[in-house]
């Protein structure tokens, strides 16, 4: 289900689709390239400040669509060899993306858990709870977890699954 805080994201991805390769393009980019500056500053606001609000709200979402938009045209448009071979070709960045699908699966699933078993186990009193409970620390092992689930799920259900594609036809 399409959650409703998701619809600008896929309209302004809409947007960028239905004027690829027209004449608009250009004036598109190039309000997209405008944007950018602003919209990475007010991520960095948004995500570090202690009085952030919602990650859901109508300009988060918007910010984050920016940058989203930016990082694809300069994807699509590519013409930077350093760029294709440092940053597209980067192995890192393409085992991440081959466990892209098990990091969308578990986000939603692991801050609920994640939350509830570091309510119960830990406080501000604990040596370790301090760490653990402070939102940056709190963010780095979210991640960490998150993509050791991911590359478990590739390596034990989603690689098998697709080596048994060989034995049927379609």
């Amino acid at each position: 289900m399409l959650m409703p805080t998701c619809m600008l994201a896929f309209r302004i991805g809409g947007l960028f689709a239905y004027v690829k390769g027209k004449p608009v393009e250009n004036k598109f980019n190039i309000y997209i390239k405008q944007l950018f500056p602003a919209a990475l500053l007010a991520h960095f606001f948004f995500t570090f400040s202690e009085d952030r609000g919602s990650p859901y709200s109508f300009l988060f979402l918007s910010v984050n669509s920016i940058i989203s938009i930016w990082l694809i045209t300069h994807v699509v448009n590519n013409k930077s060899e350093w760029r294709r071979k440092y940053l597209l070709e980067n192995s890192a960045l393409n085992k991440i993306g081959q466990v892209s699908y098990g990091i969308y699966l578990f986000h939603f699933v692991l801050t609920p858990i994640y939350d509830s078993v570091v309510i119960k186990y830990f406080t501000y009193e604990d040596p370790m709870g301090i760490y653990v409970l402070d939102w940056k620390y709190n963010y780095i092992l979210r991640l960490i977890i998150l993509l050791l689930i991911a590359f478990g799920s590739y390596n034990f259900f989603e690689k098998p699954v697709m080596n048994l594609k060989k034995h049927f036809q379609y």
